[in-house]
């Protein structure tokens, strides 16, 4: 149960409604930076995957069926991104700093649980994510992109 709120299908969800409650909320820059640092992530990070090209660790009884390679741990990757980017836009709430550490630990663990990941995949999706979030908040910041997003998508 755990995995699955890092499947592709749930990040995707709730990143589509993150930025449509922040555009309903006048706050057209952060729900363009939400989506666009998300869905910029995934590509990336898929395209990443389908180039290393590592095979997922293989039991007698699996508990889980992935199909796609195994590195860098896709879960883990947005997981910990999706996470730290509700703590960029809620900031003032500290419990979203607590709330991503432990969701992204217990996530990467569940991934290690079921035997989708070798340990090193997890770590190297946990590290692509802070890699990206970095980037991605220094364009979040950047104000010469937040004057033209204003200019265009006025409140």
């Amino acid at each position: 149960m755990i995995s699955k709120l890092g499947s592709f299908v749930i990040i995707t969800s709730m990143t589509l409604l993150l930025g449509i409650w922040l555009w309903l909320k006048k706050r057209i820059y952060e729900a363009i930076w939400v989506v666009a640092t998300m869905g910029s992530c995934r590509i990336v990070f898929t395209m990443l995957k389908i180039l290393v090209g590592r095979e997922r660790p293989v039991f007698d009884e699996p508990l889980t069926h992935a199909l796609s390679y195994s590195f860098p741990s896709g879960h883990s990757v947005n997981s910990l991104m999706f996470l730290l980017v509700c703590y960029s836009i809620f900031s003032y709430r500290k419990s979203f700093l607590w709330i991503a550490i432990i969701g992204t630990l217990l996530i990467g663990w569940s991934r290690l649980a079921l035997g989708a990941h070798w340990f090193s995949d997890v770590l190297a999706g946990w590290g692509c994510g802070f890699m990206w979030i970095s980037i991605a908040y220094q364009v979040k910041i950047s104000i010469p992109l937040q004057n033209y997003v204003n200019k265009y998508f006025p409140n």
